[in-house]
């Protein structure tokens, strides 16, 4: 966090202190978004723009100019056209601006004078549906959603995927209820990343290897949160990176199957109990022929003798 967050506050602060002796028109930083909104994979990031603007907020009060532009997205520029999420975007409802759209705002919020201004397009109820979950809307933002009445009527069931899942898992023997639940969720990552459902996917690969990014992480919570039928974690797809791992957290979410989750759980840890046991009791010279042992098939590993 801090090798991310130190470049933009010290790049603004030595701007701050090297112009204060200057009679400048204007002193403009431009933040982001995310330092209002917040996002659960981007703290380092909204945490630096809130910076910079608590920094304009300074210098107001302090008599100098300083106005500080939270952005959203702009098209065609940027992260937005290096990583092509333009759709996906769109579909939490955020509109990117064009730029020539992004320079008619910045010079309107030059002229109202403001310390901080938030500049995003977005539909504001898809925006909460999509990034929240249906947990409560942040008090800044309930003006600018239409009432829970009318986001219910727009939003997806999320009792109707729970009660096909539950009957998905219902008629399973013990045995395969596992098998059909990591054959779900890999539906659900494979559609969220887009790829065609035949892709081999590895269940100990890890997500953010697929190219699933915070957005995506967001929507794929969502999924699962709507099939599991109750609310998820939004730093689920980091505490649980694997296909494998997911799986077996939602295991422990699923009615009818908690126990054998945690009957898993005992047994992991007790596996790795038992090989710690082992290998304390194994000499230095034992622990190094063992590890050349498996590495040798995989890369022809073989001891020098100096």
């Amino acid at each position: 966090m801090i090798t991310f967050m130190a470049p933009l506050v010290r790049g603004a602060w030595n701007l701050h202190r090297e112009t204060s002796g200057l009679p400048l028109d204007f002193f403009v930083l431009f933040s982001s978004a995310v330092g209002t909104l917040g996002s659960f994979a981007q703290g380092n990031h909204a945490a630096a723009c809130a910076f910079l603007d608590a920094l304009a907020s300074y210098r107001i009060r302090s008599g100098r100019p300083g106005a500080s532009i939270g952005w959203g997205p702009w098209s065609d520029i940027g992260s937005v056209a290096r990583q092509k999420v333009g759709d996906r975007l769109k579909a939490h409802g955020l509109h990117p601006f064009r730029p020539e759209e992004g320079l008619r705002v910045l010079e309107g919020a030059l002229r109202a004078g403001k310390a901080h201004v938030v500049a995003v397009s977005a539909d504001w109820s898809t925006y909460v549906r999509q990034t929240r979950g249906g947990r409560d809307v942040p008090r800044f933002l309930s003006a600018l959603v239409t009432t829970p009445a009318t986001a219910a009527a727009t939003a997806p069931s999320a009792s109707a995927s729970a009660v096909d899942l539950r009957a998905l898992l219902a008629d399973a023997p013990p045995a395969d209820k596992r098998k059909r639940l990591l054959s779900h969720v890999r539906e659900h990552v494979l559609r969220v990343v887009g790829l065609d459902a035949s892709f081999a996917l590895d269940p100990q690969q890890g997500l953010r290897d697929l190219g699933i990014d915070s957005l995506m992480g967001v929507e794929l919570r969502n999924r699962l949160q709507a099939s599991v039928g109750r609310p998820l974690p939004s730093t689920l797809v980091f505490d649980y990176p694997t296909l494998a791992a997911l799986v077996d957290f939602l295991a422990t979410q699923i009615s009818g199957m908690e126990s054998e989750a945690a009957a898993a759980v005992d047994d992991a840890a007790g596996d790795r109990a038992t090989a710690i046991a082992d290998l304390d009791r194994l000499s230095a010279e034992e622990a190094e022929a063992l590890l050349l042992e498996e590495l040798a098939p995989r890369t022809g590993a073989m001891r020098i003798e100096m």
